[in-house]
């Protein structure tokens, strides 16, 4: 399994997501709004991506310095790319426990109410090429 460092634009696309769908993230117990400060959000976000590659590369790379900026993407792009977010961040010991899975499965809940599941997405995918067309990572 290789694993790469998504983009801060993937990161801002993610968090801008689950601010204008009124994610609440529970994570150890407690529960935390995606709102207020968004730079500390995707900061989190993006650093355990890192963590992930330094992991799966004995690397050390260090995380620069996340500022939000909204960043627009579709329910089909976010649904794609949640999933290579996950894919891309799941490569240390420590990830299932971390806010930044917390936050994967908060966000594949609401995609979920919204419709979009496995079942649903072959169907678009038979039907049209939304999620075909859709990007692997957010450049």
């Amino acid at each position: 399994m290789s694993a790469w460092i998504v983009s801060k634009k993937h990161i801002d696309a993610l968090v801008t997501w689950a601010t204008k769908n009124n994610i609440v993230v529970t994570h150890k117990g407690a529960l935390h709004p995606i709102s207020g400060n968004l730079d500390d959000i995707g900061q989190s976000l993006w650093r355990e991506n890192f963590r992930s590659v330094n992991s799966r590369y004995s690397e050390n790379k260090r995380t620069p310095k996340y500022i939000f900026q909204p960043e627009h993407a579709t329910d089909m792009v976010i649904y794609k790319n949640i999933g290579c977010y996950d894919y891309q961040t799941c490569e240390h010991a420590g990830y299932k426990d971390s806010f930044a899975f917390a936050f994967v499965e908060a966000l594949m809940k609401k995609l979920d109410e919204k419709g979009y599941n496995h079942s649903r997405i072959k169907m678009i995918t038979y039907l049209s090429n939304q999620y075909e067309n859709a990007s692997w990572g957010i450049d």
